[in-house]
Formats: C-alpha cells, sequence, structure tokens
C-alpha cells in the first residue's frame, strides 16, 4: 500500500510540475473547448463526464452515474473537479485539478449504504480519444482516507477552438 502510495504520489508530481511548452508557430493552434465522454473508475463505478475549458486554462469537469441493484439501493457518485489545463494541443491535454466527490454504494431493504464525501487533487491525461484521470483525496465516511481515484475512459465528442 505504501509503495502505491508513493507512486500516485509521484505521478501527481510529475503532472503538476510540467510547464506549458512555449510555441514559435504562426498558425493559430486549436485548442480543446469541451469534452463529453464515459469512463470506468470514481465516482460511480461507470461515468458520464464533461469537461469544458475556458480561455486561457481554467474549466471544470462532472461526472457521475449511477448503477442500481436489485435492493432497491446502487452505487451512484458525482465529481466535480476545477481544473487548470497544464499543457495542450490538438491531439491531447494535460490538467491538474481540485476535486470534490461524493460516492454512496450498496443500500437498499433496510440496509444503509456506504459513503464517502471527500476532497482531493488530480492530474488528468487526454491524448486523442482516450482520457485518464489519477487522484488522492481526503475525506469523511465509510472509508479510510488517504483513498486514491481513477478514472478510464473514452472522449466520444470534442469541440475545438482556435486559440
Amino acid at each position: 500500500m505504501v509503495k502505491m502510495r508513493r507512486t500516485i504520489l509521484i505521478i501527481l508530481v510529475v503532472v503538476f510540475a510540467a510547464q506549458p511548452a512555449a510555441s514559435n508557430d504562426t498558425q493559430p493552434e486549436q485548442r480543446i473547448r469541451s469534452t463529453f465522454g464515459l469512463a470506468l473508475g470514481s465516482p460511480a463505478g461507470f461515468n458520464f463526464f464533461y469537461t469544458h475549458v475556458n480561455d486561457p486554462s481554467l474549466g471544470f469537469r462532472v461526472s457521475g452515474g449511477f448503477i442500481p441493484n436489485d435492493e432497491g439501493g446502487g452505487t451512484g457518485g458525482l465529481q466535480v473537479n476545477l481544473l487548470r489545463s497544464v499543457r495542450g494541443g490538438r491531439d491531447y491535454s494535460l490538467e491538474e485539478s481540485f476535486i470534490l466527490e461524493y460516492t454512496s454504494i450498496g443500500g437498499g431493504r433496510g440496509r444503509s449504504a456506504k459513503t464517502w464525501l471527500y476532497i482531493g487533487l488530480a492530474g488528468s491525461i487526454r491524448w486523442k480519444a482516450l482520457f485518464l484521470e489519477i487522484g488522492l483525496t481526503a475525506g469523511s465516511g465509510s472509508y479510510t482516507s488517504p483513498q486514491a481515484v481513477l478514472q478510464l475512459g473514452v472522449v466520444l465528442h470534442t469541440s475545438r477552438c482556435d486559440r
């Protein structure tokens, strides 16, 4: 467990330490404005996500979903990221973000659900249609702190604008 925490910490440091690359191109660069997709991982197991980045580099991401179970409960959650685009281009983007997330697992038929409300930091990479977000969070609820969060998914739609 300690080795995994160190690995996650190293990944976060590398992503957060990245500096924007200088560009000498005379043509306007196309920059991702918004994305929509599907991802596996936190907060709900199976999530829809929407990302919007304003110029120059600040934006937000909302992701979440709900999977019902046979007992009237289910697994669900909502995650909101306030993000800063660190690097980006036509086919990729690197972002760092502050996370606020709520997850509920189980419940139904008189049983209480396990819940988790937390905040944290994350780094995300989008390369072509692939999306990966890794983060470290702390919070309150049925689980111990800190917790690693992960989303791995596919971007279904992208809108672009000239920079």
